[in-house]
């Protein structure tokens, strides 16, 4: 019976006698909590299957937005990749500001404002947090949006499957989540394509049943790869997401061949290289790895479909 396999999950002692021991029995309570909202999902008796009427009845109300642009759905589960230096945190934390304050970016429309975490253990939490202020200057947003979050120092069971993450989610009602970098956050090989079905796909899926949120992966190019669009990795990753944004360089001999008030220009391209409405590719300017990127126009090339 599912009641009775629950009561050992409600077995938990409540001696505090310090405030680390409080902050252990609500971790503690909060594992609890999952591993019910797991066991109840996984009840035999619940239904299997939804009429065709009930499934209407249960949508109504609901109808197709878009968070940014015309690919980022709410609880899609996307990502962002490139290869090194090709600004993929930079253009996180832009998507992240632009979330925040309402504030299109690029030339994807954002029209409402939206709650994020953005979660970067990839580089030091101060040097992301320079970043985001310099954007939010270059918006010409005045104040620290309220409803824009970090990972905090000393959380440690942050990964994917970890109770940590969906306490961040909690605690933050963020309904965007950006996850840098995925190999941080994944536990399992990213060659295999088992473990990143059991290791990241579905416990993700989880959470974004669970709270509609919405996740945005950061990840790296495979170097070996002939085609710079080759996400490092099993070819399960790039499959089963909802959406993939990839950075590139515009050329390899690009670098400080312009400058702007003093400072390097990198022209990048970034496409919308999978999306169930349709890819398109777009050519930007990047200034100084600090600022913004800017819309210049649609790029030259062709989009591989």
């Amino acid at each position: 019976m599912v009641e009775e396999s629950l009561l050992p999950l409600l077995e938990f002692h409540t001696n505090c006698r310090s405030l680390d021991d409080v902050r252990k029995v609500r971790e503690m309570v909060l594992a609890k909590l999952c591993k019910i909202d797991e066991t109840l999902a996984d009840d035999p008796t619940a239904p299997s299957v939804v009429s065709f009427e009930a499934g209407v009845e249960e949508c109504r109300g609901h109808t197709l937005r878009f968070l940014c642009g015309d690919w980022m759905m709410p609880g899609a589960i996307g990502m962002i990749s490139g290869d090194s230096g090709t600004g993929k945190t930079v253009l996180a934390a832009q998507l992240a500001v632009g979330l925040a304050t309402g504030r299109g970016v690029i030339n994807w429309r954002i029209e409402n404002r939206t709650p994020v975490l953005l979660a970067s253990v990839e580089g030091p939490r101060h040097f992301l947090m320079d970043r985001c202020q310099k954007i939010l200057k270059h918006t010409g947003w005045d104040h620290f949006p309220s409803n824009m979050w970090f990972h905090s120092k000393t959380i440690r069971d942050f990964r994917i499957g970890e109770p940590g993450l969906e306490r961040m989610i909690q605690q933050s009602r963020a309904e965007v989540v950006f996850l840098d970098t995925l190999q941080h956050f994944f536990t399992g090989d990213e060659n295999s394509a088992e473990e990143w079905k059991n290791k990241c796909l579905i416990p993700l899926s989880r959470l974004r049943d669970r709270y509609g949120t919405t996740f945005i992966l950061i990840h790296h190019h495979n170097k070996a790869a002939e085609s710079w669009k080759a996400i490092r990795g099993s070819s399960a990753i790039y499959s089963d997401l909802d959406f993939v944004i990839q950075l590139r360089k515009e050329s390899e001999e690009e670098e400080e061949r312009l400058v702007f008030d003093g400072s390097p220009v990198f022209n990048r391209i970034v496409e919308v290289a999978k999306n169930k409405y349709g890819p398109r590719m777009v050519e930007i300017d990047h200034v100084d790895f600090s600022k913004p990127f800017f819309y210049r126009g649609k790029a030259t090339r062709g989009v591989s479909l």
